[in-house]
């Protein structure tokens, strides 16, 4: 068996891509007991801190400024002469410099680089997927599953015997958020995140404007709090028109990642769309309703049992790798069809019941 220093990734900044790097560095260390360096490409306070309770085998190098780019450099010469392994999680095309790294590291040092080989998709061809660029021997065929399962046969390419591993997060809790947005009084309240990155993930303004309508007269002692960005406001705002205003709070660009998770942790129930929202809610383990595509099958989140997670078939044409659908025209813009076509009653009866059930 090939003993590593250390294992390295490679953060390019997106919360879902950031928690899904942290829960792998965990099994990693849960099986091998060797630590992660993280690289964070956009590096932010709220990535840290999702980050931290796991100091003691994780670093974080912050990609940015002269401190970020020293370790870094500091971690690519050790390189050479001590044996570390770098994981490409994500299968994505590279940037040039990114591809010159890797050569670097492959015929340069002692170390490796292995990844996930996927071809035939939108973004690889067939014959240029990163076995060309790694080597086949340093490459593991993508398939459609979770991150937890993609971890585990890389832990088995490397010669190590995985630990049994779910995806979890830990945090520690920031009771004062409650105060913070005027939520001291509220016992009741379901936490909702419908902004996705993209629009296409989520339901058109005018639909969750309907949902809420009706969600607020079979909830009617129930509060509904907005989280999000402050870009996302705009996109909420609209959401609600029409809403009853003293229903609901819109707590977009209001709180650090220790005060939303708390947020969620305390709800009655969470919505959200595909997003790195709804996987912080799944591996907190949390009563859940997912607004979800179809495909991406590395994102599911079956592996939270409090889930529900709906998605419409009809029209559907996923790529279990890649964000692509049957796009519908609505209103000026593109939804994806396993979205758009879910029936609001849906949607509406699956919060219910899980408000029921908590």
């Amino acid at each position: 068996m090939a003993i590593f220093r250390k294992f390295v990734v490679f953060s390019a900044g997106p919360v879902g891509d950031h928690l899904v790097l942290i829960d792998i560095a965990n099994h990693f260390f849960e099986t091998t007991a060797i630590p992660t360096a993280m690289i964070t490409k956009h590096p932010s306070g709220f990535l840290s801190d999702l980050t931290a309770p796991y100091t003691d085998h994780i670093e974080e190098i912050r990609f940015s400024g002269i401190v970020g780019y020293l370790k870094t450099i500091a971690l690519v010469l050790q390189s050479i002469f001590v044996k570390n392994c770098y994981v490409l999680v994500f299968p994505i095309p590279l940037p040039r410099y990114m591809k010159f790294f890797v050569y670097f590291i492959r015929f340069c040092s002692r170390s490796r680089v292995v990844g996930y080989n996927l071809e035939g998709s939108k973004s690889f061809p067939v014959g240029h997927g990163y076995a060309q660029l790694l080597g086949s021997g340093n490459t593991i065929p993508m398939q459609a599953e979770t991150f937890a399962v993609s971890s585990e046969r890389m832990l088995k390419f490397l010669g190590f015997t995985p630990m049994p591993h779910i995806p979890t997060l830990a945090f520690v809790e920031k009771s004062e958020v409650f105060h913070k947005l005027g939520l001291d009084q509220v016992d009741d309240y379901v936490a909702m995140h419908i902004t996705p990155s993209h629009i296409l993930r989520t339901l058109p303004p005018d639909r969750w404007a309907e949902i809420m309508k009706e969600l607020v007269v079979r909830l009617p002692e129930t509060m509904f709090v907005f989280t999000g960005s402050k870009n996302d406001i705009p996109f909420i705002e609209s959401s609600l028109s029409g809403v009853d205003p003293s229903r609901f709070l819109i707590a977009a660009g209001k709180t650090d990642a220790r005060e939303l998770m708390t947020l969620y942790k305390h709800a009655r129930v969470n919505i959200t769309v595909q997003t790195g929202n709804a996987l912080m809610v799944a591996m907190l383990h949390l009563p859940q309703v997912v607004v979800n595509i179809k495909g991406t099958a590395m994102f599911y989140y079956d592996f939270n049992e409090r889930a529900t997670i709906l998605y419409s078939t009809k029209d559907c044409i996923c790529d279990p790798f890649e964000t692509q659908c049957n796009m519908v025209h609505y209103k000026g813009e593109e939804y994806m069809a396993c979205v758009f076509n879910i029936d609001n009653m849906d949607i509406i009866k699956a919060v219910e019941n899980k408000c029921r059930d908590h």
